[in-house]
Parts: C-alpha cells; sequence; structure tokens
C-alpha cells in the first residue's frame, strides 16, 4: 500500500509538466492515463507482469512501453508511466490518477461539485447546473454527476434531485460544504415548465 504523501508527490510532478512550458493538453494526458489503467485493471496477467518482483525491472519497462505506443499515449505520459514502473508504483496508478485531477483543476483555478440526483439529468440541466454554482460560489465550478435512485423521496415534483455537495478548494485542505440549492432547483423548474409548454 503506497502512502497518500507520495502518490501526491507524483501526481503533482507530473501537473508541473502537463501544465509547464513544454506540456501538453490535461485532458487529453488524463484520458490517456485513464485508457492505461483501464487496460490493466481488465488483466490480471498484466497486472502480475508490470507489479511482481519476480519479473526484472527491463522486462517491465518493456511491457509498460509496448502497452503505451499500442494506446498511442503521449511521450510525455509514456515517460511518467514508466518512471512509475522503474520506481514500482504502477500499483497506485489509479490513485494518482484521482490525485492528478484534483491537483490539476486547483492549478486552473476549479472546484470540483459532486452532484447527486435520483433520475438521470439531460445536457441542458447539467449545463444550466454547472453554470448556476458558478454564480452562486463566485469559481469556476467542475461538476461531476451521479444517480442515486435512493433519493427519490426528496423533491420528486423537482426531477428527484435532493443533495448537492461542492467539495470547495482551501488550501492546503478540500473540504466539504452544503450549499443553498433553492436557486439551483430553479432552473430545473423553468426547464420543465418549457419542456411542457412545447407539444
Amino acid at each position: 500500500m503506497i502512502s497518500s504523501t507520495i502518490v501526491t508527490r507524483y501526481a503533482s510532478a507530473l501537473v508541473d509538466v502537463v501544465t509547464g512550458p513544454a506540456g501538453m493538453d490535461a485532458a487529453q494526458a488524463n484520458q490517456q492515463l485513464r485508457a492505461f489503467a483501464a487496460v490493466l485493471a481488465g488483466s490480471a496477467e498484466l497486472r502480475n507482469a508490470i507489479t511482481s518482483p519476480a519479473v526484472s525491472p527491463v522486462r517491465k519497462r518493456a511491457v509498460v512501453g509496448r502497452l503505451a505506443d499500442q494506446l498511442g499515449v503521449a511521450r510525455m505520459v509514456r515517460n511518467f508511466l514508466l518512471v512509475l514502473s522503474d520506481h514500482r508504483r504502477l500499483a497506485a496508478l489509479p490513485q494518482m490518477i484521482d490525485s492528478f485531477e484534483t491537483l490539476l483543476d486547483e492549478r486552473l483555478g476549479f472546484v470540483r461539485a459532486d452532484l447527486r440526483s435520483a433520475r438521470e439529468m439531460d445536457e441542458r440541466q447539467k449545463a444550466a447546473l454547472g453554470d448556476e454554482l458558478s454564480r452562486l460560489t463566485g469559481k469556476k465550478v467542475r461538476p461531476r454527476f451521479a444517480v442515486e435512485p435512493e433519493l427519490s423521496f426528496f423533491c420528486q415534483d423537482v426531477f428527484g434531485i435532493s443533495i448537492f455537495r461542492m467539495a470547495c478548494s482551501l488550501k492546503p485542505k478540500i473540504k466539504l460544504k452544503y450549499i443553498d440549492i433553492s436557486k439551483v432547483l430553479n432552473i430545473l423548474k423553468c426547464h420543465n415548465m418549457r419542456e411542457n409548454s412545447h407539444p
């Protein structure tokens, strides 16, 4: 088990490189890391090949490099994966990706908002909620949406939406606070009325 301090250290180094003068598109880097992690998650044999102490470091590098090439990852991402392989840290890649996303949002001035609803919202509703949260908080909000059917007994007349939680970046820690959602819910009501007004 790798400590959160080590995970953060590697993720922070990657953020520095990606956002530096010779960096790359951050979303693309994140997507490539996710793709690599997904392949590892789907193959126990591959995970063993790159994490087992019985496999030589040279062999591990060859496997990581070949997989990175097959996925078409950028050289910057490939080099990061090779560093993890050399230091026997690839098992912690999923945690490093999560930390990378959080640190990158902080670097770019975003805060994350975890939005839970009992039913799936359409793209217009999601966009409107994101815009309203940004207006209410005065920050650039990057919303993440999830469906939790058990919330359906709340606010059933407004798309079943009940709880909105926003993770506010308060350096050096991220704290959780609840916000007034009455104005946010008005957006959904307006969407609902407009949709019902059309045949």
